[in-house]
């Protein structure tokens, strides 16, 4: 018995001393990962913890719910009931917010004990609601034919939770994801100090700071929300992630940008189509009521008719020999939009910048991204800026021109309202391509461009492919396949041969 007493205790004293040697190798990991991981150390979120947590709460529902006896319009009610506490106990906190700083506090005492009844009451509903949702969900995809043997597998698992942060990096010369860690859920003003932090630690990188909607692990991860159709949408979105994962695009979804990009945007896509599907098919009297409401997703229909002229992937285009800003030769050349667009917003030394290299790199500057950046600056609208921003950015960059890529982002910052717009936060949100729109080009033309990518045309595609796909099981066969973008451009090709007139 004592010997054994001092073997564990030998172990314990050896895992103690390898923990203090990794922890000090860390403190001098001078490397990018390791600074990281000194800024952010004791903010990780702990997926074992959370994760036994949501397994226990799930066995338990199984096990010894009720929900197997509750009629379909009970169901409806428990989940409407669930949002509506939830929006209930948002506002509460806003109350609590504002009696705190507000004095005399009279009512505090009352709020916060409105408040944590009310938190109380959902987290003794969380359970059932969730499992009625998995259920609604796999209805929809049950009906869409996603089934093996008649059954949705993976089967659906979702729980809610206060979504955690995630912290993107970026290189600052280019538009890359280079790393996500996933934060505990802090509050937006501490959010905002570590994101500086990791900032400072970093410099040459760019980061950004933001809440997510949801997380693809078993059971998904799935943010609280006082919303149906978002609670649906994201759940559908994450259920997408374990499909795919036993398919290509799943498993690579870490080799390479551009297939974590039609991986995510596919997710998206399937999402926006099944959270839309849940609420016409169990929530049809509320709809028309104007108790929830449909995620905005396309006519595909009428996105194929406007589709008149099929541009392929840009590639690298030779420049000519317009290379130089003279009266006679700035109308041939793509620097004259990039300089007028400096100059408008009072980036004088920018436009310079640009003027004085595409002097100097007569010789070297053969090539260059043939996305035409000559776009008129949008006025209100956020998403034509977004856009626009993002060809800007990814122009400049392509120059080798960081400053004025910065500069053009954060001119575009002011106009579209955002806290940060950086490139963090165009390679984290460029994975999400939706939202697609015909845009007219000069020429008349027309180009099936979508949002967050800028010019790339990867999300354009797949939204095509779903045009042409006809269902939506149909869809998920073509996509699953596919992990990057040529395949998924030849695929693009022969839909479109196989469907011509």
């Amino acid at each position: 018995m004592l010997k054994r007493l001092w073997l564990f205790f030998r172990i314990a004293v050896l895992s103690l001393l390898i923990a203090l040697v990794i922890d000090r190798n860390a403190d001098h990991d001078n490397s990018i990962r390791g600074r990281i991981a000194l800024a952010t150390r004791g903010e990780r979120f702990d997926f074992a913890v959370w994760e036994m947590g949501a397994i226990f709460s799930k066995a338990k529902q199984e096990f010894f719910g009720y929900h197997a006896y509750i009629s379909e319009d009970e169901r409806k009610k428990l989940v409407l009931e669930y949002f509506t506490l939830q929006s209930q106990l948002w506002s509460l906190e806003q109350q609590i917010e504002s009696a705190s700083q507000n004095p005399p506090a009279s009512t505090l005492p009352d709020l916060q004990a409105d408040y944590e009844k009310t938190q109380a009451e959902l987290k003794s509903r969380r359970p059932l609601v969730e499992h009625i949702i998995e259920g609604q969900v796999s209805t929809v995809l049950q009906d869409e034919g996603i089934t093996v043997l008649g059954q949705v597998v993976p089967p659906v698992t979702m729980h809610f939770l206060n979504p955690p942060n995630v912290l993107v990096v970026s290189p600052r010369d280019e538009i890359r994801q280079y790393t996500t860690v996933v934060l505990n859920p802090e509050e937006f003003t501490y959010r905002v100090e570590l994101e500086a932090r990791v900032a400072e630690a970093i410099p040459e990188m760019s980061v950004w700071i933001t809440r997510i909607g949801g997380i693809g692990v078993w059971p998904a991860m799935v943010t609280e929300t006082d919303r149906a159709v978002v609670a649906f949408e994201i759940t559908a979105h994450e259920w997408s992630h374990h499909y795919l994962i036993f398919f290509p695009l799943g498993m690579q979804y870490l080799s390479s940008e551009e297939t974590r990009i039609i991986n995510e945007t596919t997710a998206t896509l399937i999402g926006n189509e099944v959270g839309n599907k849940v609420v016409q098919k169990f929530y049809q009297e509320e709809l028309a009521r104007g108790v929830v409401y449909l995620q905005p997703v396309p006519d595909y229909r009428l996105l194929l008719a406007g589709i008149n002229n099929h541009r392929p992937r840009p590639q690298i285009d030779h420049w000519g020999d317009g290379l130089f800003y003279t009266p006679y030769e700035i109308s041939r050349s793509l620097t004259r939009s990039t300089v007028d667009y400096l100059m408008d917003v009072q980036g004088k030394d920018a436009g310079q910048f640009i003027l004085n290299r595409r002097v100097q790199q007569y010789a070297l500057l053969g090539y260059a991204p043939s996305t035409d950046p000559n776009l008129p600056p949008p006025d209100t609208d956020q998403r034509q800026w977004l856009h626009h921003t993002r060809v800007m950015a990814d122009y400049l960059l392509a120059l080798g021109n960081v400053p004025a890529a910065e500069y053009v982002m954060a001119n575009g910052r002011q106009h579209t309202g955002l806290r940060v717009l950086n490139q963090a936060w165009f390679a984290f949100n460029a994975g999400y391509q939706d939202n697609p729109i015909i845009e007219i080009r000069a020429d008349g033309s027309t180009e099936l461009v979508t949002e967050g990518g800028g010019g790339d045309p990867i999300g354009a595609a797949i939204y095509e492919i779903r045009a042409r796909s006809g269902s939506l099981e149909t869809f998920l066969q073509i996509m699953r396949g596919i992990t990057t973008s040529s395949e998924l451009f030849d695929t693009l090709d022969r839909l479109r041969t196989e469907q011509a007139p």
